[in-house]
């Protein structure tokens, strides 16, 4: 029964990946229209439709194999939206509210179902965690830089993310997201690609962070440490 259930969530993951790019153009084209801006055109990577599908079906595939099916479903919604919003923030740096929204809306109900109406204080708590910390580190950058440095979407998809994760993964959250951003930084810097004053798309590493905060309480050791 346990194989049938995971090779249903592989069958489904591989079906999503293939549609996430007629999802992620659909997205492009509302929220051009709705801005009345012109549809952009892209000349897309051919690799980033195969990566997609890869994504989408081995993080379906470990929610399946790892979580009860209410929670592992929920959770395959959530890889949806993650890897939707990255693949739309890398082409017209943009963070839908409807994005944030539908986000917001899942991770209560994901928190009730994971662990109970009575986690839900975690949630407020790890709100208001990211927002001291995002706010702190938007005033040290005015300072500095002479910029907030974080745009509102960004701050607002990880509220959104922090009411889904609660309280302690959180701090999943935020150390996922924190070596994403050191890594691409990293890896940028050295094949020149960014220089100290570059600035980037956020959805990815934000969606990376989130991901670990959901998937590491299933895995033996992380979960002890959750």
């Amino acid at each position: 029964m346990e194989l049938i259930k995971i090779g249903i969530f592989l069958c489904a993951g591989i079906a999503i990946g293939f549609i996430i790019p007629n999802i992620v153009q659909k997205m492009i084209q509302y929220k051009c229209a709705k801005r009345n801006q012109s549809f952009p055109v892209f000349c897309t990577r051919r690799q980033f439709k195969p990566l997609q599908i890869f994504l989408s079906a081995s993080l379906f595939t470990l929610a399946g194999w790892k979580m009860p099916f209410a929670e592992a479903f929920l959770v395959c919604c959530f890889v949806v939206i993650a890897i939707t919003a990255t693949m739309i923030d890398i082409r017209i740096r943009i963070i839908a509210n409807e994005t944030v929204l539908a986000l917001m809306i899942l991770g209560i109900l994901y928190r009730t179902v994971a662990g109970g109406v009575h986690s839900l204080p975690g949630s407020v708590a790890a709100l208001a965690l990211i927002f001291i910390i995002f706010g702190g580190s938007a005033l040290i950058n005015k300072g500095i830089m002479k910029s907030v440095g974080v745009g509102a979407g960004d701050v607002k998809l990880s509220m959104a993310v922090a009411i889904a994760v609660g309280y302690p993964g959180v701090f999943f959250f935020l150390g996922g997201m924190a070596v994403a951003i050191a890594g691409y930084c990293i890896i940028g810097l050295m094949l020149c690609l960014l220089t100290p004053k570059s600035t980037f798309p956020m959805c990815g590493h934000i969606m990376i962070g989130f991901l670990v905060a959901l998937f590491t309480p299933y895995f033996p050791l992380c979960g002890f440490l959750a």
